[in-house]
């Protein structure tokens, strides 16, 4: 399956600004996992993902509830 444009697109958008705030909501968050299940990102995609959840369970990210 080819990675869905759109979705590449919110992953960006969230890789960004958890990036420069240090911060991600749970709401994000729990995005970027259904991404992961679903299986139908691309290598690029997935990289960015692994990235933030590690940082976030090595709190490098902190989770906010916004």
């Amino acid at each position: 399956m080819s990675p869905i444009p759109q979705a590449s697109l919110a992953i960006s958008d969230i890789y960004a600004q958890t990036v420069r705030t240090r911060r991600m909501t749970r709401a994000h968050r729990q995005l970027l996992m259904d991404a992961m299940r679903a299986g139908n990102l691309g290598d690029e995609e997935r990289c960015a993902i692994d990235r933030l959840l590690w940082s976030t369970t090595r709190g490098r990210v902190e989770l906010v509830n916004d």
